[in-house]
């Protein structure tokens, strides 16, 4: 348990945190791909950076979530961000001193440790967050009336976002001055400092400590099918991630072929998707409201509309191709930000608390698992379709409908039968 002043400061350094990480980690990976691209311009090293940065969160997303479930989350959130802090001016230092080797062969191992502490933060500090939340106790007798509520989960998802945001417009603009190794100092600092405060945070488990069950995979599996069953929108959420690929890896022909824009004009479409998010993500952190899971299912029917919709802009260049094209991709970030958010609390609240970190390692690794397959059947679909078609990101919005609605049907229909069966 905590109070109310431990759990105001678990915020503050949570948010503050994991905002300097977010701003050096995307910093260091816009110049890590832009430096990647220019000296390795072949399409197998860009593969192996993509993969060493995904892989381990595959690997080890699920034991991640079993050790958090199992022992004290303060010393592995941050003790990830120490190790990063260490292993990341290792790498400049390499990248200093040992001139006759390739760089590859230090940034790939960099990338595969950097993944792996991730798979290990993640569903650590996602259920340290959600398990504060709910056994947190506000010592003030009696409760203040009008006390506003806030959702530390969305808040650190805005905030993180926007972050990550600033940090990849300085990381492009700082790799042109500076090259590599600075920015990987600078984030290397980042980590540092992030993982000295968290271990100031304070632990929020209930009464009862740490986690004592055995965790396995058929247990885990068995208890997501019941929290899907009770709710939790977990495939329509990997649907939405799978179309935010597939609309990625359309995007940049769409713009160039199709509206007939210049091709720094992807960063702001881009920056449009990403901002989506925060506004749903903020505006959900401030209100302090969970919505429901039937929310995510009218999200996502949205963000399919706002899709087709885009897809129907007149084609060539014209000087409001760009302002046309900007809220429909508002809209569909904010609208995939907002099945994300609803997805993590559903998933957390509908299950059993002693497992709650198992979960979240498995919705990030399965996250991580389907996101590369959608980038590459997605780019296998598209390059047998022409390039100025608009019927790419058509389709992605009508699929995305489609799905939707039969995972709400089959979602309603398992209700009723719960209903049905528990009914006396």
């Amino acid at each position: 348990m905590v109070t109310k002043a431990e759990f105001r400061k678990n915020s503050i350094l949570i948010i503050a945190g994991n905002s300097l990480t977010g701003f050096g980690n995307s910093m260091y990976l816009v110049a890590l791909l832009v430096f990647v691209s220019t000296r390795f311009p072949h399409p197998l090293n860009i593969g192996l950076v993509q993969a060493a940065a995904y892989l381990p969160i595959v690997l080890f997303g699920i034991p991640a979530g079993f050790l958090a479930d199992r022992s004290a989350r303060v010393p592995v959130i941050a003790g990830t961000d120490l190790l990063r802090a260490l292993f990341l001016p290792v790498c400049a230092l390499a990248l200093m001193t040992a001139k006759s080797v390739p760089p590859l062969a230090f940034i790939i191992p960099m990338l595969f440790l950097n993944g792996t502490m991730q798979a290990f933060f993640s569903p650590s500090v996602i259920s340290f967050i959600l398990d504060g939340r709910l056994s947190s106790v506000i010592e003030e007798s009696p409760p203040r009336r009008g006390a506003r509520k806030l959702d530390l989960l969305s808040l650190r998802t805005a905030s993180s976002h926007l972050a990550s945001l600033l940090g990849q417009a300085v990381g492009a603009g700082l790799y042109l001055v500076t090259g590599i190794v600075p920015i990987l100092f600078i984030n290397g600092a980042t980590f540092l400092l992030s993982g000295i405060s968290e271990l100031f945070l304070t632990e929020n488990r209930r009464a009862t400590g740490p986690g004592k069950r055995k965790h396995s995979l058929g247990g885990l599996f068995r208890e997501l099918r019941v929290t899907e069953a009770r709710g939790a929108p977990v495939l329509l959420y990997l649907v939405s991630q799978a179309a935010g690929a597939a609309i990625l890896v359309n995007l940049p022909f769409f713009l160039g072929h199709y509206l007939k824009l210049p091709p720094d004009y992807l960063g702001y479409a881009m920056a449009a998707l990403l901002g989506g998010s925060i506004i749903s993500a903020f505006l959900l952190g401030l209100t302090g409201s969970i919505p429901s899971t039937r929310s995510a299912y009218l999200a996502a029917s949205l963000a399919a509309v706002s899709l087709d919709a885009a897809g129907f802009l007149p084609p060539g260049r014209s000087p409001l191709a760009l302002a046309g094209l900007l809220p429909f991709l508002i809209v569909t970030g904010g609208a995939t930000g907002w099945i994300h958010i609803v997805t993590i609390h559903a998933v957390h609240k509908l299950g059993e608390i002693e497992s709650a970190a198992s979960r979240q390692g498995f919705m990030e690794a399965a996250v991580n698992a389907v996101l590369p397959v959608s980038y590459l059947a997605s780019g296998a679909v598209f390059e047998q379709l022409p390039l100025d078609t608009p019927w790419i990101i058509r389709s992605v919005g009508a699929g995305m409908m489609v799905l939707s609605g039969l995972l709400w049907f089959r979602q309603h229909r398992r209700a009723e039968s719960t209903l049905r069966r528990w009914r006396p």
